[in-house]
């Protein structure tokens, strides 16, 4: 089975699982405003934090880099947001949950194994939290306009 089937098929477990939860409205695929050219597999828009952020990799190698340097994209705009990228490699989250506790990750807030304990507590925090569909933001306003 090629990879991208893979996580496709790990997305779409994720989303059923998500909503199972109650942990809507769900956003999929979704891109933020003013975080440009970055599109990430889940946002929830919570009251309390903003924007949290997830994240599907089956394996990581070296592409946890990209959700960490997307999570920081999402903090110069959200300050509160949380980043969390969900993977099925065991070894490589406890290498990157180490460098985020060292200080060498800043964008993520936790690497967490879709089968472990730690994936359950976080589904169970986020199914008590309220999410919402965020207002519509104008990109500019002004008391006045001079035009031609």
């Amino acid at each position: 089975m090629p990879s991208s089937l893979n996580g496709k098929v790990f997305e779409g477990l994720l989303a059923t699982l998500l909503y199972r939860s109650n942990i809507r409205p769900l956003y999929v695929e979704a891109m933020l405003s003013f975080v440009p050219n970055v599109e990430f597999d889940f946002v929830a828009y919570s009251r309390k934090f903003g924007p949290i952020i997830l994240s599907a990799k089956t394996s990581l190698r070296e592409r946890y880099k990209q959700a960490d340097l997307e999570g920081m994209m999402v903090r110069q705009v959200h300050r509160k947001a949380k980043s969390y990228l969900i993977t099925l490699d065991t070894k490589a989250a406890n290498l990157v949950n180490r460098k985020i506790e060292n200080g060498q990750v800043l964008g993520l807030d936790n690497v967490i194994v879709a089968t472990s304990n730690a994936f359950d507590i976080l589904i169970t925090e986020l199914s008590h939290m309220q999410f919402y569909t965020p207002a519509k933001i104008d990109v500019l306003s002004s008391k006045r306009l001079i035009t031609e």
